[in-house]
């Protein structure tokens, strides 16, 4: 009885903990009904994505110590060049930015992004580069040309 009770509680917890995989782009912007939905959408995938590196690497979670770690890996050149350029995207449809830079010219920007991440080796940077295209071109309407 007490076998049957164990084996039933454990499924079901592990039950509750079996989530839906997270939905891709292209679903959340299908569910976007208005263009400030769509805007935001890829705003919020932008900076996701540009965090993406540091948000695999393994930091305290707790306390002063792991607030500073997390905060220096947020702080890597590689990371806030690429949150600038989402700014810079972000403000392509932003009637009152005070500086636009031409689609073309971040569409540029973003293949040189794309190319140096299918550059680099480890598991997932293919996948990385090839959703910061897409986040790319959908905010420029610009195809990325990645040589």
């Amino acid at each position: 009885m007490k076998r049957t009770l164990l084996i039933a509680t454990t499924l079901l917890a592990l039950a509750a903990c079996a989530s839906e995989p997270s939905r891709t782009l292209d679903q959340k912007l299908a569910d976007a009904t208005t263009s400030a939905d769509r805007k935001e959408t890829l705003r919020l995938a932008c900076l996701n994505e540009a965090e993406w590196p540091a948000s695999l690497k393994k930091v305290r979670t707790t306390g002063r110590h792991g607030m500073q770690q997390r905060q220096r890996l947020k702080r890597a050149p590689e990371i806030m060049e690429m949150k600038s350029l989402c700014r810079q995207m972000d403000d392509l449809t932003t009637a009152d930015a005070e500086e636009k830079l031409p689609p073309q010219e971040l569409a540029s920007k973003c293949a040189d992004k794309v190319a140096a991440k299918k550059l680099k080796e480890g598991k997932g940077w293919p996948e990385h580069a090839q959703r910061i295209e897409k986040i790319c071109e959908e905010m420029t309407g610009r195809k990325i040309k990645v040589d």
